[in-house]
């Protein structure tokens, strides 16, 4: 307890594994990402009590790390430049202009945040309920804030600048055309609670509920509901009039490519998981819920085409599984060099290309200089490594006691760090490196181990 899951999938999501344990222990409501890198969650109850569940990333939701600053905290929001809100229970809020890097306080108004939008560096909406439910509006930073819409708000979406929407408990449904200065009450579609609203310009819209999910192209005057869509929908959304998404509740994927028509599976639900929230970042599906869990599912190929790691440890060439795997020899295909590993036989510069599970052919791998001497280094028995994954150190175990110069290498083989190890353990620390792939090797004895900072 107290750390939670970040799954993957490798084969278009018909099974999900573990690829890292870290993130804060939290139930995450909320995520929003600025941009295809920088994105955030907000989250509550961890392990310890009601504590804060906040988390970052900076890399497409593959990794997170929590934000600094307390709070039971419900509602996220981050904009392209960096700007951003954070939002909670009794009124918690933190503000942001550096994509969460550092977050200020900010006093928020007497209700439980459950959704947030900001605007600039000082005009924001947050909403929520039970009690003095609806949305409130603040120009100055939270030094003042305007209550402007009434009911329980669970979701809100702006088109722009003016035009806007949230829904909530009972069907509550908002419209507004000056930045949430004022709101109109919409004739709802249904009494039963509605989770999500998106609307990709002024007429077309969707909202994604417990017992339906609906389609509006006049505004949201009148309402169609949804086939096929599962019940329990907490996050629906477009990228574009034709293709969208539904994410339920037991992490169950949904596409539409016919404007909502028609909605096929795209992603079975994951073991035991409760999702609240979802989003489309540079081609994957990422999903937050109960634990703290992050889910990430690639759905189509990155706008950036992806750079494989390879780790070289003197006799082989390693990069990471995948359907479709190419080695090149001075920019020219090895013969057969299609396997996850290779072994070098001729001096050069090596690199690999590889292909997901979609398709989707990376970028050539960062070139490995092979030297290829003929003559035989002496070779001992690599030690014990443990733990393997590790976010914090790693022990070698050696058969002998004796003084080593112990190197710990990049994946690419250039060395990062040389020490002396002593006796029958040494401890290799790993905080202060980036999450990947490292070599570490014994100088005098030839051997090397790979390690993995989670």
């Amino acid at each position: 307890m107290g750390k939670a899951r970040v799954y993957r999938t490798t084969n278009a999501g018909a099974s999900w594994s573990v690829v890292q344990v870290g993130t804060w222990h939290s139930m995450l409501n909320k995520v929003s990402f600025g941009n295809d890198q920088y994105g955030a969650a907000a989250g509550w109850q961890t392990s310890g009590g009601l504590e804060n569940g906040s988390v970052r990333t900076t890399d497409g939701g593959r990794h997170w790390v929590n934000i600094a600053g307390g709070g039971q905290l419900l509602g996220a929001h981050l904009r392209s430049d960096g700007i951003g809100w954070l939002g909670g229970g009794s009124g918690a809020a933190r503000r942001t202009t550096d994509n969460f890097v550092t977050t200020t306080t900010a006093s928020g108004p007497s209700v439980a945040i459950r959704s947030v939008w900001s605007f600039n560096a000082t005009t924001a909406i947050v909403a929520g309920g039970y009690v003095n439910g609806g949305c409130y509006r603040t120009t100055n930073n939270g030094g003042n804030w305007a209550y402007t819409a009434t009911g329980n708000i669970f979701d809100l979406w702006f088109v722009n600048d003016l035009l806007g929407f949230c829904c909530g408990e009972g069907g509550v449904l908002h419209k507004t055309i000056d930045g949430g200065i004022t709101w109109q009450q919409l004739t709802s579609p249904t009494f039963t609670n509605l989770h999500s609203v998106y609307f990709l310009n002024d007429t077309l819209g969707y909202l994604g509920g417990e017992a339906s999910s609906w389609k509006t192209i006049d505004g949201g005057a009148t309402w169609t509901m949804l086939g096929n869509v599962m019940q329990f929908c907490m996050s629906l959304f477009f990228t574009d009039p034709d293709t969208g998404y539904a994410v339920g509740v037991s992490g169950q994927a949904l596409r539409s490519t016919d404007g909502g028509d028609t909605w096929n599976t795209i992603l079975a639900a994951p073991f035991d998981v409760i999702i609240n929230d979802a989003a489309i970042v540079d081609g994957a599906l990422i999903c937050v819920g109960r634990y703290g869990d992050v889910y990430r599912a690639p759905l189509a190929c990155p706008a950036v085409a992806a750079v494989p790691t390879v780790l070289f440890d003197g006799d082989e060439l390693c990069t990471g599984e995948m359907p479709g795997i190419q080695w090149y020899l001075n920019d020219e295909e090895v013969t057969e060099g299609t396997s996850a590993c290779i072994t070098p036989l001729v001096s050069g510069n090596y690199t690999v290309v590889t292909t997901d599970a979609l398709g989707c052919i990376s970028a050539p791998s960062a070139p490995v200089q092979v030297i290829i001497t003929g003559i035989e280094a002496p070779h001992t028995k690599a030690p014990l490594l443990h733990p393997n994954p590790s976010s914090d150190k790693c022990t070698l175990t050696f058969s002998d006691a004796r003084t080593r110069t112990i190197e710990l290498c990049d994946a690419q083989g250039r060395v990062l760090r040389s020490e002396r190890a002593q006796g029958i353990q040494h401890n290799v620390e790993l905080r202060a490196l980036p999450s990947g792939l490292y070599l570490v090797r014994g100088v005098e004895e030839g051997w090397a181990v790979r390690v993995v900072r989670d």
